[in-house]
């Protein structure tokens, strides 16, 4: 049999559990942001795809190479770049 005014107290007090938890989770939230840089580095150059295709090149053509020297011998000051185009996360290479 059902109980109405009791099943609608329960979930009243429900109700207020979850609001004091989603006020919890929102203190821990604030609590994990990071302030935002006061400073950042310039953007140098950005790479374009001619300079990806050239390194892919490259690596290719030197499988002994490391990552400082292919960029070198492409003109990239970041060797990072160079990783993130072999590794596929800047402008992957298109499947055949």
């Amino acid at each position: 049999m059902s109980n109405l005014p009791a099943a609608r107290a329960r979930l009243t007090e429900v109700v207020n559990q979850l609001w004091a938890l989603h006020q919890e989770v929102q203190v821990i939230h604030g609590m994990m942001l990071r302030q935002s840089p006061t400073r950042r580095a310039p953007v140098r150059q950005r790479l374009t795809r001619v300079q990806a295709l050239a390194i892919r090149r490259y690596a290719r053509k030197h499988p002994k190479a490391s990552m400082q020297a292919i960029a070198e011998a492409v003109g990239i000051s970041n060797m990072g770049r160079v990783s993130e185009v072999l590794s596929g996360k800047r402008f992957p290479a298109r499947s055949k």
